[in-house]
């Protein structure tokens, strides 16, 4: 058995990569900041292969109901073998 080592990192996400799920149509979303940080742990091998991307970042929608603006949870789906320690939220406006 090989024991690697875990390092950890931290990976920014653009805002324009974040998919919008729930976007009523003619709508568009305006977020409070370019770039957001998600910190991970992983194993060293693979730290090369992750990026932003690989976490399929999302906001959702729905929940805000009638509201024009307001702070939602960027979810993110973890790559095998990959963590992260932290959860982001942004503010957002629907214009």
């Amino acid at each position: 058995a090989v024991i690697e080592q875990r390092v950890a990192d931290k990976v920014k996400l653009n805002a324009a990569d974040i998919e919008i799920k729930n976007l009523p149509e003619g709508k568009k979303v305006t977020f409070d900041k370019e770039t957001y940080e998600i910190e991970i742990s992983t194993f060293k091998s693979k730290m090369g292969n992750v990026s932003a991307v690989s976490f399929q970042p999302y906001i959702d929608v729905k929940d805000m109901e009638d509201k024009k603006s307001g702070k939602v949870l960027i979810h993110l789906i973890n790559p095998d073998g990959v963590t992260v320690s932290n959860t982001i939220s942004a503010e957002i406006e629907i214009e």
